[in-house]
């Protein structure tokens, strides 16, 4: 037993040593979060007081960091919430990058409401966070999307609830837009999409 403990405390000890625990957060996911918030950012880098809790210094807990929850036991991000981040009208349109989001292994919700997305980075689309495993609640209201979104994000399995309202899935009529969810998306047991600028048929 007594070498059972020595072998835990060296393991603990050599996983603090190399920076694997950030004061409570994942060092991996306190500098994702940084990366994510330098891409909320304008092209000009102007972060207009954005998440100004989010700061890149070792001593910062990124779990009592604003719009970020963490698992109370494993300290892993489980949620990341940016509602109305962006600034649309002075950042202009933001595209969606998987691989800002590909490290939060352990992501149960993602919320990006509001924010002017319009599509996505060339090969960083949706269907990329297939890799989230964990990922059960989209929120992507309020943005821009047609709807070619809903091909990227049909990859997402493990998916129970999205939220596509005020997008811009047009060219549907109603009836045809609900058959193409239940087809597309017959893996999800809640679907949001009740205000998108649709064009009825």
């Amino acid at each position: 037993m007594g070498k059972f403990w020595i072998s835990s405390l060296l393991i603990i000890t050599l996983l603090l040593a190399n920076g694997w625990f950030c004061y409570g957060c994942w060092e991996e996911e306190r500098f994702a979060l940084l990366q994510l918030k330098s891409n909320l950012n304008d092209p000009n880098g102007n972060s207009l007081l954005l998440l100004p809790l989010w700061i890149d210094d070792n001593r910062s807990d990124c779990c009592e960091w604003s719009n970020v929850i963490c698992d109370t036991t494993t300290k892993h991000v489980v949620q990341i919430s940016l509602d109305y981040t962006r600034v649309q009208q002075i950042q202009g349109d933001w595209h969606f990058n998987a691989s800002l989001f590909l490290p939060f292994k352990m992501l149960r919700v993602l919320s990006l409401s509001q924010n002017g997305l319009i599509g996505w980075v060339e090969n960083q689309g949706f269907e990329k966070l297939s890799e989230l495993s964990k990922l059960e609640v989209l929120d992507l209201s309020g943005n821009n999307f047609n709807r070619s979104v809903l091909l990227s994000l049909s990859h997402l399995k493990s998916l129970k609830s999205l939220n596509l309202d005020l997008n811009s899935l047009d060219g549907f009529g109603n009836r045809n837009l609900i058959s193409i969810f239940s087809y597309t998306f017959v893996h999800i047991n809640i679907i949001f999409c009740l205000f998108n600028q649709v064009a009825f048929l």
